[in-house]
């Protein structure tokens, strides 16, 4: 940090390494990152490193810069917004954020990148994949409901809702069998 514009982490690394400074640093090191990746000289490829090792803070109040940055042109380019929301879904820590963000901004969704699939593809689908309560599966079909401008995205939105379901199900059936074996092996 103290030389910004000699970078001594090879490149094969410098994914994991920007990940974990940012998810066990602190928000100096966040926004350390965040100001390397606005760099004009900077290549795509590393502006791309950096924008990935951004979703990986833990801190609720960076999730959400980084949220916000999604529907400002200035500071995330439109084709990033699908890539940015799934590398957030990846983050335990950012994926309530992400799913609220998404219901929230959804007519902005539609409007800039299109009715259909990309959207649900590339958020939804990984949203709902981690759901498995009666209470998310009902709140995604609430969602469906109210979201119908999802165009060639609807079959996808749909395989979401059967995944969920089996998820519950899944959960119905094997939570408790699950929980009694792990008590049994950690005592």
């Amino acid at each position: 940090m103290r030389h910004p514009d000699v970078n001594l982490i090879p490149q094969d690394l410098r994914k994991a390494v920007y990940c974990t400074a940012v998810r066990e640093g602190s928000e100096a090191v966040w926004n350390f990152i965040a100001k390397q990746r606005l760099q004009p000289n900077i290549s795509q490829m590393e502006a791309c490193l950096l924008r990935q090792a951004l979703t990986c803070t833990r801190q609720p109040e960076l999730i959400a810069t980084v949220l916000s940055w999604m529907t400002q042109p200035h500071k995330m380019r439109l084709q990033d917004v699908t890539n940015t929301a799934e590398l957030l879904l990846d983050n335990p820590n950012a994926r309530p954020a992400v799913w609220l963000w998404m219901k929230s901004n959804w007519a902005w969704l539609v409007d800039k990148l299109g009715e259909g699939t990309s959207i649900c593809q590339h958020i939804i689908k990984p949203a709902a994949a981690r759901m498995n309560t009666r209470a998310e599966l009902a709140e995604l079909r609430a969602f469906g409901k109210q979201a119908t401008d999802m165009g060639s995205g609807r079959p996808s939105y749909l395989q979401s809702v059967d995944r969920v379901h089996a998820n519950v199900q899944w959960m119905q059936r094997n939570e408790r069998t699950v929980e009694q074996w792990l008590v049994r092996f950690l005592d």
